[in-house]
Formats: structure tokens, C-alpha cells, sequence
């Protein structure tokens, strides 16, 4: 058997003896009573309610990532950089920050962050990587940005951005 057959088999099984046939009794001869066909009573269905683009089942945000080669936000110096994120509803953020150093290579969590109740519209987060995530970054390195927004009505929604470090 190579795993691909169905199993055939026999199982043998004995049925219970009714006991004597019933007699045949004598029956009347059937009349014949037409009824009018029933008129199916149906109720139109309730108007639907348009869904606002933002109540949507995936309503779309959108994420930017950016990194500075100098000033406050030199990610390589001070492990500092901002995140924009755009959303259409209110919503609890998981951030998470990874890395790699070729595209063979596996992917190294940087920093994972959760903000909770982000208010709709557009917010930028400052984010800060510890001394050791920030060693570990060299310049050209591409960082990939994943923000997953759980909304309170049940759905999430991803976004994802990518940005080389200066």
C-alpha cells in the first residue's frame, strides 16, 4: 500500500429477526382532495446600509519609515528614528522593526513595540533602538518596518515599509 488508496474492508454484522410478517389489513379506496396551490407570502429583504470606505472589512493605512544621517535622528548614533502611520479608524499598533544583513541571510527583530487606542488620522511615533540593536546596524542595511493595527471591530489590517540606514 503506497498511501495513496482508500482502505477498502468487510465487516460482518447479523440483522435482527422482525418476527412474523403482519398480517394484511383491508384499506379504503383513497379519495382524491385538490388543494390550491399556497401563494408564497415573501417580504422584501430590509434595505442594506452603505459601509463608509473606513468601516470597511480591510480599510487601508499606510506606513512610512525614515531614517537621517544626522541631527536628533541619526539612527546609527542615537538609535532614534520616526514611524508615520496613517489609520482609518482607531486602533491597538504591534511595531515591529526587523532586519537583515543580504537577502539569504535570515531576518533579525530590531525592536518590537505595541501602542494601544492610536486615535484615526495621521501619527508619528518616535522609536528608539537599544545599544545593541543599534550596533548591529551598518549603513545600507535594509530595514523593514511592519505595523499591524488590530481594529476594534475585529479586523487587522498590515503595512509594511522599507528603508536603507544612512
Amino acid at each position: 500500500m503506497t498511501g495513496n488508496e482508500l482502505r477498502a474492508g468487510r465487516l460482518t454484522c447479523t440483522v435482527p429477526d422482525a418476527g412474523p410478517a403482519p398480517a394484511p389489513t383491508a384499506t379504503a379506496t383513497p379519495t382524491v382532495v385538490t388543494t390550491p396551490p399556497a401563494t408564497p407570502t415573501t417580504q422584501p429583504a430590509p434595505p442594506s446600509k452603505p459601509v463608509p470606505a473606513c468601516c470597511a472589512p480591510n480599510p487601508s493605512q499606510w506606513v512610512a519609515l525614515k531614517f537621517s544621517k544626522s541631527g536628533t535622528y541619526a539612527v546609527r548614533r542615537t538609535g532614534k528614528f520616526g514611524v508615520a502611520v496613517d489609520l482609518p479608524l482607531r486602533a491597538d499598533l504591534t511595531i515591529t522593526v526587523a532586519t537583515r544583513r543580504n537577502a539569504n541571510a535570515k531576518s533579525q527583530t530590531l525592536l518590537k513595540a505595541t501602542r494601544k487606542g492610536v486615535a484615526a488620522g495621521k501619527r508619528t511615533f518616535t522609536l528608539t533602538l537599544g545599544k545593541r540593536a543599534r550596533a548591529s546596524l551598518r549603513k545600507g542595511q535594509t530595514v523593514t518596518l511592519t505595523v499591524t493595527a488590530r481594529h476594534p471591530e475585529g479586523f487587522s489590517t498590515i503595512g509594511r515599509a522599507t528603508a536603507k540606514v544612512r
